[in-house]
């Protein structure tokens, strides 16, 4: 399959996502919200990092999002340089419908880990949710790219490109072209700015497709 062309969309549409996963790094809050006792003893020392992330996982498949969520702030709090904890919040926000608060955490998270599929894949699918097509398309595209055969993924990014297309921000060319494969090459390891030196593009208003 062929790609699309990179230098009309995706370096563009790439840069336009570091820009604004820099810029909402600083619309974090300084702390977290309040932790209960358990989590924060946990947080504290009750158990490596990975062995709490278990345990927080096995709570959020059991529907106790709330205990999940004091954990994984806990781990996002004492163990900075780990992702996951930041992955799994934004998920949790996302599935709340508090899709800017899942975008910020996603963002972080990509700060410290740009090569997993699955975070992209959410935080593509978050942004889909928002309306900003051209930084979903950045997402996916790079989502389908590390885990080609990815049918939610791929239908995602062509949903992106459909509305990107229809609001003139992609060619029609371009818009017809497919989804990169397994012969693609690999996509470049995306640098964060610290001093974003480019206004971040506004998405336009266009029916949100239903990623739910």
């Amino acid at each position: 399959m062929r790609l699309i062309d990179l230098h009309r969309l995706t370096g563009t549409a790439i840069l336009t996502f570091v820009i604004a996963a820099t810029s909402l790094l600083s619309e974090l809050p300084a702390s977290a919200a309040p932790v209960p006792d358990s989590a924060a003893s946990a947080g504290q020392g009750g158990g490596d990092y990975d062995q709490q992330l278990k345990a927080a996982l096995a709570l959020e498949k059991q529907g106790r999002q709330a205990e999940a969520s004091a954990i994984y702030r806990a781990l996002a709090t004492d163990y900075p340089h780990r992702y996951e904890a930041c992955h799994r919040l934004g998920v949790l926000a996302d599935g709340e419908k508090q899709h800017l608060e899942a975008q910020r955490w996603f963002t972080r998270a990509f700060r410290l880990n740009q090569e997993d599929p699955e975070l992209l894949a959410d935080m593509g699918r978050c942004l889909l949710r928002q309306e900003k097509w051209a930084l979903a398309a950045a997402a996916l595209e790079r989502a389908v790219r590390l885990a080609p055969g990815d049918a939610e993924s791929e239908r995602n990014l062509r949903a992106a490109y459909a509305h990107l297309s229809a609001t003139n921000h992609l060619s029609s060319e371009s818009a017809r072209t497919r989804v990169p494969d397994s012969q693609s090459p690999a996509p470049p390891r995306v640098e964060l700015s610290a001093e974003p030196e480019l206004p971040i593009a506004s998405s336009a208003a266009v029916r949100p497709m239903a990623a739910d």
